[in-house]
């Protein structure tokens, strides 16, 4: 593999949200921020602190950062739990609803930890700030680590061919989607509107 082929995690789950608003992100270098956005990036203030605490026989750490050489997979943890030999990734979301993307994306942060610590990690939880609730992930289910792999391939894979964007997915996804004036998917799905092809951004 070359120097190059590295994958974040967060390219991961914006992959596996929408491949076309991984696209406008990671390759178009475009983000735009809205209400949503802007509370998430509130709500990570305290998870992007670097810091621990350690309360009885559990040690907290914060912003975490997490590399497995073996799969050239890198990310950040907003928690990780420590007790004993037991080791969980926890990771926050600003709003209450869930997506598969969230689990494989935390998936992946145990993939590395494991790497790094040499222990097994088999559970993660999933943080919602909307509701103060939580969601176990089983991080060591084959199927999830499945997913994980091949988006990290699908994504090497999408950064060798064509700069033409990925077809937008016009979906109940896309209101709330931060970039919906950027990706127009409703004006792209529809041809009857279109007189040729090609990309609409307005982002430079």
């Amino acid at each position: 593999m070359s120097d190059d082929d590295w994958v974040t995690l967060s390219e991961v789950e914006h992959w596996l949200y929408c491949p076309r608003q991984w696209a406008i992100i990671h390759l178009e270098q475009c983000f735009v921020n809205n209400d949503d956005t802007v509370r998430g990036h509130l709500a990570h203030r305290r998870s992007d602190q670097l810091g621990h605490e350690t309360r009885s026989a559990t040690t907290t750490l914060w912003a975490v950062d997490v590399v497995s050489e073996t799969h050239r997979i890198v990310g950040r943890c907003d928690r990780v739990v420590v007790e004993g030999k037991q080791i969980t990734p926890v990771e926050h979301k600003s709003g209450a609803q869930h997506h598969h993307a969230f689990a494989v994306q935390l998936t992946g942060q145990a993939v590395c930890l494991e790497e790094m610590c040499a222990v097994p990690v088999t559970a993660g939880r999933l943080y919602f700030a909307a509701t103060n609730t939580y969601i176990n992930i089983d991080v060591s289910d084959s199927d999830i680590r499945k997913l994980l792999f091949e988006a990290v391939a699908d994504i090497r894979t999408a950064r060798g061919t064509s700069p033409r964007l990925p077809a937008p997915v016009n979906d109940e996804r896309c209101e709330p989607c931060s970039l919906n004036e950027v990706c127009l998917p409703r004006l792209v799905s529809d041809r009857r509107r279109q007189h040729k092809p090609g990309r609409t951004s307005p982002c430079p």
